[in-house]
């Protein structure tokens, strides 16, 4: 009896240092991808901050200008704008794309919570 005891007690303390290592594995990339989360967010913001308004700035010059190249190089203020409706698509895309990528992190940690609750739950069986 008292040799199963401590045999248990061994287990349970090898199964712990096991588990103990696995939550730190798990820490440090849920870490690494706040990390690089943090770093997309940050793109994002200079996106809507910098990107966008400077886009929409060169937009209107373009519009302005319109009217006094209208007689001569008309051709190239057509393409620049479309030029820079084709940006400002691309743009709003890159914004729908972090905003998945965001969404799939955040379902991620979700599963990841959920999985180290069914482990811990199966292991106290």
């Amino acid at each position: 009896m008292r040799l199963e005891f401590s045999e248990l007690g061994f287990e349970f303390y090898n199964n712990y240092e096991k588990d103990k290592n696995k939550l730190k594995v798990i820490s440090d990339n849920i870490q690494k991808n706040n990390t690089v989360y943090q770093d997309l967010k940050e793109y994002e913001n200079k996106i809507y901050q910098d990107i966008i308004p400077m886009a929409k700035k060169m937009q209107n010059k373009i519009k302005e200008s319109e009217l006094h190249q209208f007689t001569k190089g008309y051709d190239i203020v057509e393409r620049i704008g479309r030029c820079m409706d084709k940006l400002d698509e691309s743009l709003e895309t890159l914004i729908v794309i972090y905003n998945r990528i965001e969404s799939y992190q955040e379902q991620e940690k979700l599963a990841q919570y959920i999985e180290n609750i069914k482990s811990s739950k199966a292991q106290l069986k």
